[in-house]
């Protein structure tokens, strides 16, 4: 999948929308930023053949515009000169397309194998009905830049089509490890602060691979100091239950009123049990950040409050342990000052997005290597611990570490598993034991006993390997026979080291140069 990541100007606030690591643009430039207007009502005719085709296809079709969900799938070849200016508009055209009502998912992907790797790129778009489709056609971004990248790149094949299935596919089913963690930053804000603390979450949460990210905002009416006219919902979208139910994990994010949580935020959890909601949610993950005044605002306090209503629902609240600079920590969750303005305050906000996809990482995808130690490591080794940065520390260095993609996507991850491995190798050549399924196992089983992890295979690689082999305490020889291996070096590194091998049964038959593994049958 491609994500659209461009160089954040200061001057510009990042809007965040689920990122994946893209083919096009390595993960260290990740800084999403939008820079478009939302004009709803203003409609425009167009001659993009784009426009042309898809309503021309769909009125044909069907007649009316139906109800159920529409998919468009457009396939373009777009010459390598041109990709730089045709991706900088698809990136403007997608961050103002995901805002629009109906938006299930607007994507833009690449391909990977072929003759045409170099230039074949799709979109691929759900929208919830033909109206929607319809409205987006008519947005002013739509108008702009579509015509302006048809210009720079030729339209092979478009697809407009409905489900064909009546059954849907439920995620949730799905093997936790095998599916994106789902991490939702819900927020309120008054003034635009708690916003600002809620994007840096977002891109926090995202310095970490196969994480989902939405922002919304908490419904209500306006405050008395609040502009009616301001639209709350411009930058995200109002939060819905679905929201909720959907995420593994929820920061949520409130001014500081009165060392509490807003009225908003507080309300939309009291509708939300009311709705069915509590006792629904329990095991789901949670953290708090809030914005205040200024320092010795009452920010913690506010912090604490809303954690006891996750927990409330049910969520584990985690505290962070983490010191961004000599003095600045946030053990119960961000508590900025007004906006974060300095980057010790952005780096807090980062961080505790960074913590919260690790524990949805490590606890609810089962991922080891994004334990949260992983990143307290680096730390401990620098400056001891536990891992507070000096006063001396270089300011440019402590931001990059909350910038920088998360450790587990380095070559060389630090291990937090400090369980001793076993090999149980099982090749035969000659003759086969029927029993050797069954006794590895059992071999297993005993070795789960003691706390050991266990790996079967019959590759001789894993022996002759010096890389593979050296993973492992312990190589179990069970019921071998024949030349199960070639090269003996990997092997006696591994005994010399003070590592053990065990042969188990018919271990001892292997590399006999004789035809039977009498006890009189001498060993080569």
């Amino acid at each position: 999948h491609i994500s659209f990541e461009k160089k954040k100007n200061d001057d510009q606030e990042p809007i965040i929308r689920s990122i994946e690591h893209s083919s096009i643009m390595p993960p260290q430039e990740k800084c999403p930023t939008t820079t478009t207007t939302n004009n709803k009502n203003t409609i425009v005719t167009s001659n993009s053949d784009f426009t042309s085709a898809v309503v021309g296809k769909n009125t044909a079709s069907t007649g009316t515009p139906s109800a159920s969900s529409v998919h468009v799938v457009v396939t373009k070849d777009v010459p390598p000169e041109h990709q730089e200016k045709w991706l900088d508009m698809a990136h403007e055209l997608a961050t103002a397309t995901w805002k629009e009502p109906g938006c299930i998912s607007y994507d833009f992907v690449r391909s990977k194998e072929g003759e045409k790797a170099n230039t074949r790129f799709v979109i691929v778009e759900e929208w919830e009905s033909q109206a929607h489709l319809d409205a987006h056609f008519a947005t002013p971004h739509f108008q702009t830049l579509v015509p302006l990248m048809d210009e720079i790149s030729t339209t092979v094949n478009l697809d407009v089509s409905h489900k064909a299935l009546t059954v849907l596919r439920n995620t949730d089913s799905l093997d936790r490890t095998k599916r994106n963690g789902r991490i939702l930053v819900l927020f309120d804000t008054s003034t635009g602060s708690t916003e600002h603390i809620a994007n840096l979450i977002a891109e926090g949460a995202l310095l970490l691979d196969r994480m989902d990210v939405r922002v919304r905002v908490v419904p209500g009416p306006p405050t008395s100091w609040e502009d009616p006219k301001i639209q709350r919902d411009a930058n995200h979208p109002f939060a819905t239950y679905d929201d909720v139910y959907w995420a593994d994990a929820v920061a949520a994010g409130t001014p500081t009123n009165l060392g509490c949580i807003s009225y908003r935020m507080k309300q939309f959890w009291d509708d939300f049990s009311q709705a069915g909601g509590w006792g629904t949610t329990d095991g789901k993950i949670g953290t708090a950040f809030t914005s205040q005044g200024g320092h010795g605002g009452g920010g913690e306090l506010a912090c604490m409050a809303m954690q006891s209503v996750l927990m409330n629902f049910g969520f584990s609240c985690f505290g962070i342990t983490d010191y961004v600079g000599f003095l600045d920590t946030m053990h119960y969750g961000s508590a900025i000052a007004k906006k974060p303005r300095n980057e010790q305050d952005k780096m807090k906000c980062r961080r505790q997005g960074l913590r919260l996809a690790e524990f949805v990482a490590y606890y609810i995808n089962g991922r080891d290597e994004c334990h949260p130690l992983q990143t307290k490591e680096w730390e401990a080794k620098k400056w001891g611990h536990p891992g507070i940065p000096p006063r001396s520390a270089d300011t440019q260095e402590l931001t990059e570490r909350t910038t920088c993609p998360h450790v587990s996507l380095n070559e060389s991850p630090v291990s937090v598993n400090n369980k001793k491995k076993a090999l149980v190798f099982t090749k035969m050549e000659d003759y086969v034991h029927d029993s050797t399924p069954a006794m590895a196992a059992w071999t297993l089983l005993k070795l789960q006993e003691f706390g050991w992890e266990g790996v079967v295979t019959d590759d001789s690689d894993y022996i002759e390997s010096a890389d593979k082999l050296s993973k492992f305490d312990l190589v179990v020889f069970l019921n071998n026979s024949g030349q199960i291996f070639d090269k003996t070096e990997s092997l006696l590194a591994h005994i010399e080291q003070g590592k053990g091998v065990v042969g188990v049964h018919a271990a001892v038959a292997a590399f006999l140069n004789g035809k039977d593994a009498s006890g009189a049958t001498i060993m080569e």
